[in-house]
């Protein structure tokens, strides 16, 4: 069964959405937005349609991080493994880091790990399965020893860029991804 938003002609509120929108609000307002009340406030329903898709907001929370996972990690290879080289892949990545206003759902997922060991051990998730990703990539290159250590640095740089780079201007921010890149070519 889904649920309908108020008003006449709404779309179906599917457990999707609210995950859409869960992460929408944490972007905007922070963990403190994730209750099922202000959520289901938000989006002018009642807090029956949040409990129809959800047991509880422990069970939301581990579901919004699982499509944190999926959106951050699984759709962004999956959009990046057509016809590229692996140095093309990368460069993809990096330019995502420094040009996508991903950085403020980044922001705000870290942020809230810094309060719930849970978050946390979702975010160390994300980071090797990206770190790995990474490797893989390098690996695809030019199989090396250092390889890890350098998919690490990568990644630790693309994450920094993508939390510094709605400050810098475009040229500024291109010089970042080019410098990025020289690390991958070394």
């Amino acid at each position: 069964m889904e649920v309908a938003h108020k008003g006449t002609g709404a779309t179906p509120l599917t457990r999707a959405k609210w995950l859409d929108h869960g992460l929408a609000s944490l972007t905007a307002h922070g963990p403190s937005a994730l209750k099922a009340d202000k959520l289901a406030h938000s989006l002018g329903v009642s807090r029956g349609s949040f409990y129809w898709h959800f047991k509880n907001l422990a069970d939301f929370h581990a579901a919004l991080l699982h499509h944190w996972l999926d959106v951050t990690v699984g759709q962004v290879v999956a959009d990046l493994t057509h016809p590229r080289t692996p140095r093309q892949r990368i460069h993809a990545l990096v330019e995502r880091a420094a040009n996508n206003d991903a950085g403020d759902l980044e922001r705000a997922v870290r942020a809230w790990a810094l309060q719930a060991d849970d978050v946390q051990r979702m975010v160390s998730e994300v980071d090797a399965q990206r770190v790995g990703y990474l490797r893989s990539c390098l690996d695809e290159m030019a199989p090396r020893a250092n390889n890890q250590a350098r998919a690490l640095v990568l990644y630790m740089m693309a994450v920094g860029t993508a939390m510094v780079a709605p400050t810098l201007s475009s040229s500024r921010r291109q010089q970042v991804i080019d410098e990025l890149m020289h690390i991958v070519d070394r």
